[in-house]
């Protein structure tokens, strides 16, 4: 809230415009503003770098590189439920199911660190890995069990990520797509919810809406 201060004009003088004092409450609306500019920033260079065209003889490798520092920075924007990502938890367990291109490209982010925790990259063999993942990067080469893939790993509070067309639509939380060669990504707000996962207003603002 800004309170204003009236200045009593001096005979002879252009009167001065009240002095704003800003409150706690003003201060945090300007800090959250000015973080979500910086992520805005952050997410346009993303994007101008991530161009990419086969055309150009760019590897796959190198797309899923760019992804792979997407994902890092989702992580800031998702909470989990407590009982999946306790505050005493000192790492952040992405699995990786697909193509070995996919796990190569998701190590660039392995071992920084994010929210005060480690992030671990290791491969998904099946269910029985579930419990270890907070996040699962789906590559497009599992569209043929897609769906039970998804369904089997929704109720234990993971954060899927993939790149298969039908992703978000199959309930898939965050789907990657190629748009004028540039990377941007679908949120399933639904889907999210059935995991009991909770997205930041500001990254919802950034995808485009799936149901």
């Amino acid at each position: 809230m800004i309170f204003a201060v009236p200045i009593p004009a001096v005979k002879g003088s252009t009167p001065r415009r009240p002095r704003a004092i800003r409150g706690p409450q003003q201060t945090r609306i300007e800090a959250i503003r000015l973080a979500l500019r910086v992520f805005l920033l952050g997410v346009l260079l993303a994007g101008v770098l991530g161009a990419f065209s086969p055309a150009r003889g760019r590897a796959e490798g190198r797309e899923y590189e760019f992804k792979a520092a997407y994902v890092y920075n989702f992580i800031k924007f998702v909470d989990w439920p407590a009982q999946r990502l306790p505050a005493s938890s000192s790492t952040i367990n992405v699995c990786v199911v697909g193509k070995e291109a996919y796990r190569a490209a998701l190590e660039t982010i392995n071992g920084k660190s994010v929210k005060g925790k480690t992030i671990t990259v290791t491969s998904y063999n099946g269910p029985q890995d579930v419990s270890r993942c907070h996040i699962l990067f789906v590559g497009d080469s599992e569209t043929t069990h897609l769906s039970s893939l998804l369904e089997g790993v929704r109720p234990a509070g993971v954060l899927t990520v993939g790149d298969s067309s039908s992703f978000a639509k199959e309930g898939g939380v965050i789907r990657f797509r190629n748009e004028n060669n540039k990377i941007r990504f679908d949120i399933n707000p639904r889907a999210a919810e059935e995991s009991g996962l909770t997205i930041s207003s500001q990254l919802l603002k950034l995808a485009r809406i799936v149901q």
